[in-house]
C-alpha cells in the first residue's frame, strides 16, 4: 500500500475511535482513495479541502458516542420527530428521520471532501473566510456578473449574504464546474455533518467554530422550501448544536459552505 494512502486510512481510523469509540471497516474508503493520487488530493487541500470518510451510523440524540459533547439541538429534535424536517426534493414526513439522523444518509459509508475553514465572526468587517480561494473567486465572479445580489458590505468574494436559490442555481454548478465533479455530487452540509464535523475532526480550522458567532446555511429545509435550516451562531460551546430556521433569502450574517460527495 503506498505510504500516503496508509497515513491517511490511519488518520480516520484513529479519528473514528476517539469519536465513536470504534473503528468501521474502510474499505470503501480506500477503493475511493485509490482512484486519486497524491498531486489530486495535494491540489484539494490548497483548495482547503480534505479528505474524510462518514460511516454508516444512525446520529440519534439517545445514541452516545465518546466525542459527541455538543449534541444536536432540542428544537431540531422536535422538528425530525414531527415529520417537519425534509432535504430539497423530499417529501416530508416521519420517514425523513432515516435520511437526517444517519451520517452517510443513505449509504453504506461514504467519501467526502470537507471544507476545513473556520467561520469567521460577525464582528470582523470583512466576514471572509480565510483562504478562501474556493468559493471566494466563484462568488466574486457571479456578482460581477450580476448573477448574485451585492453584499450589503460590498465584498465580492463573501460568503455571506447568499440566498438559497442563489447557491442553487448559480454557486453549486459553478462550483461543481470548477472541480470536474457532477453538480449532484455538491451540496450544502446537512446540520448533522455540520455538528459532527469539528468534533470528529478537531484539529481542522473550523475544529474552533463554537468561538465565532457566524452562521451558515443547511442544506435542510423545514416545513417548506421557503424556510431553512441555519446554525452555528452561538460563540461557546454549545455553538455546534445551535440551529434555528430562516426565510431563505439573503442575510448578511449567513453564509453558505459545501460539501463534496465523491462516492455513494
Amino acid at each position: 500500500m503506498n505510504k500516503w494512502l496508509d497515513s491517511i486510512l490511519e488518520r480516520e481510523r484513529q479519528a473514528h475511535l476517539a469519536f465513536f469509540g470504534h473503528i468501521f471497516n474502510l474499505s470503501r474508503f480506500q477503493a475511493a482513495l485509490e482512484q486519486y493520487d497524491p498531486d489530486a488530493i495535494g491540489e484539494w487541500l490548497e483548495l482547503g479541502l480534505e479528505l474524510h470518510f462518514f460511516p454508516e451510523i444512525q446520529m440519534a440524540n439517545d445514541t452516545r458516542f465518546p466525542g459527541w459533547k455538543s449534541r444536536l439541538g432540542k428544537w431540531y429534535n422536535e422538528q425530525v420527530d414531527k415529520g417537519n424536517i425534509f432535504l430539497p426534493g423530499q417529501e416530508r414526513g416521519p420517514k425523513t428521520q432515516f435520511d437526517v439522523l444517519w451520517l452517510s444518509g443513505v449509504f453504506s459509508g461514504v467519501t467526502v471532501l470537507i471544507d476545513i475553514r473556520q467561520k469567521p465572526p460577525l464582528e470582523r468587517r470583512q466576514r471572509i473566510f480565510a483562504r478562501d480561494n474556493l468559493l471566494g473567486p466563484i462568488i466574486k465572479a457571479l456578482r460581477e456578473k450580476g448573477d448574485l445580489v451585492k453584499h450589503p458590505d460590498g465584498h465580492l468574494s463573501s460568503r455571506f449574504g447568499i440566498s438559497a436559490n442563489e447557491w442553487r442555481r448559480f454557486i453549486r454548478p459553478a462550483l461543481a464546474d470548477f472541480l470536474g465533479v457532477e453538480v449532484e455530487q455538491v451540496r450544502l452540509e446537512r446540520y448533522l455533518e455540520a455538528n459532527v464535523i469539528p468534533q470528529l475532526y478537531p484539529g481542522i480550522p473550523r475544529g474552533k467554530d463554537s468561538g465565532t458567532n457566524s452562521y451558515v446555511w443547511y442544506e435542510e429545509n423545514v416545513e417548506d422550501e421557503t424556510c431553512q435550516i441555519s446554525g452555528g451562531g452561538e460563540a461557546d460551546p454549545a455553538g455546534f448544536c445551535f440551529v434555528k430556521c430562516s426565510p431563505s433569502d439573503q442575510w448578511w450574517c449567513r453564509a453558505v459552505r459545501p460539501i463534496i460527495i465523491l462516492d455513494n
